[in-house]
């Protein structure tokens, strides 16, 4: 099967629930990672636009960010870069659901629900709706195209959006740390396996033989 479904074949069986929030462990894993990916991307990106459109880091250079005192140095942020801060801050939660929603809706041609949870918007598949594992993946890996995308436009806007896109195109790369494991947790499972969103984690159905029904 390759394409979503909103019928369950009788052969299929639930066989796993995956939930991160639920999970400790990938819970921890995914901070931690993204706490990896976060200073990884960030340090990457700065070497790659210095290389590339050095006028863009004026004021961002770490000689920019330290300033000496009479007790050794301390951490100066200009008032540009703690506007950026925030802008990306916010901006990168519905960024980043945003994505996963275009993929869905262009690669199953059913539109994503959405709404906000809490305090933090998100973006699912409708109840009832079963998708392939090939799918399922790339939907769950459709973030990851923001990075890039904010680097390039770091290259081509005024040197003043630079500090605002660079930190998105870290801040995108940590966020998307949940949805690397999850892809790791999902890529054992054969390519016939459907995956549901049930609202709060992923809910597994495997193909079944009449024996094993049985």
């Amino acid at each position: 099967m390759t394409r979503a479904t909103t019928t369950l074949p009788a052969h299929y069986r639930r066989q796993a629930a995956l939930d991160l929030a639920k999970d400790a462990r990938m819970l921890a894993g995914a901070i931690a990672l993204g706490a990896v990916l976060l200073v990884a991307t960030g340090w990457l990106s700065h070497r790659l636009i210095g290389l590339l459109r050095p006028s863009t880091l004026d004021g961002l250079r770490l000689r920019d960010l330290l300033a000496a005192t009479d007790g050794g140095v301390a951490l100066q942020v200009s008032f540009g870069v703690l506007v950026a801060v925030v802008v990306a801050g916010v901006l990168i939660l519905p960024l980043h659901e945003l994505a996963h929603g275009a993929a869905y809706w262009w690669l199953t041609r059913i539109r994503p629900t959405g709404g906000i949870h809490g305090l933090l918007p998100y973006v699912a598949a409708p109840p009832g709706v079963y998708s392939p594992r090939n799918l399922y993946l790339a939907v769950g890996l459709a973030p990851l195209l923001l990075t890039p995308l904010a680097l390039l436009l770091a290259l081509v806007l005024p040197p003043a959006a630079a500090p605002c896109l660079l930190l998105l195109a870290s801040f995108n790369m940590a966020g998307a740390a949940g949805d690397l494991l999850m892809v790791v947790r999902l890529l054992p499972y054969p390519p016939d396996t459907l995956l549901q969103d049930d609202g709060t984690g992923t809910v597994v159905y495997r193909p079944v033989r009449a024996e094993e029904g049985r």
